[in-house]
């Protein structure tokens, strides 16, 4: 049977002439005549701090090159954020600079679950609400703190015994002197300022 021009067979892709590509030296040599950039490679990001840590604590690269005993230029090329270290390294680094490994590696607001920022920060929040608890007359309103600070506790029990913040200047009763009082002047020195 007889085929038409305008069909083709299964095997007809064999017959058609093969498509060379251009070798890479030719695409480059066309890159470069055309004035094109290449494109840049993707940047690693950062795996640690090293640099930014030392600089932070004012430690020459002289002095760090000596803590971990090795060269300055060792101590530069393992300071790059993007070289891999060895965990070793990162001990070395940790002592010398005398910091957590974790700082070297994130920021601390950068941690996820930072164990002392966050009891910090539940110790603060804590003298807050025993603070208002302390200083509003309003009955809503020393509920809900005394609801809060209950919520507090559960999530921490030590948060129990947290006063509340310092008000301003000490407590005397009304009859106590003051240092002002206390404190010693000398009327030479009066005349000596006045001229």
């Amino acid at each position: 049977m007889p085929r038409s021009d305008s069909t083709f067979g299964p095997f007809d892709i064999l017959s058609v002439p093969a498509i060379r590509l251009p070798s890479q030296e030719t695409v480059d040599a066309i890159i470069r005549q055309s004035g094109a950039m290449a494109p840049e490679p993707l940047a690693q990001p950062p795996l640690h701090r090293l640099a930014l840590k030392r600089n932070e604590q004012g430690v020459s690269l002289s002095t760090i090159a000596k803590k971990l005993g090795v060269e300055i230029v060792e101590a530069r090329r393992q300071e790059q954020a993007t070289t891999d270290l060895l965990i070793s390294q990162l001990y070395r680094w940790r002592d010398a600079l005398e910091t957590s490994v974790a700082d070297l590696l994130f920021e601390l607001n950068e941690i996820p679950t930072n164990p002392i920022k966050c009891r910090s920060q539940l110790v603060k929040m804590m003298k807050s609400v025993r603070t208002i608890m302390e200083t509003t007359k309003e009955d809503g309103t020393r509920v809900l703190a005394e609801m809060l600070a209950e919520q507090f506790i559960d999530l921490m029990p030590e948060l129990e015994h947290i006063n509340a913040w310092p008000t301003i200047g000490q407590a005397r009763e009304p009859r106590a002197l003051g240092q002002a009082a206390l404190r010693h002047f000398d009327a030479a020195i009066a005349r000596f300022i006045e001229e």
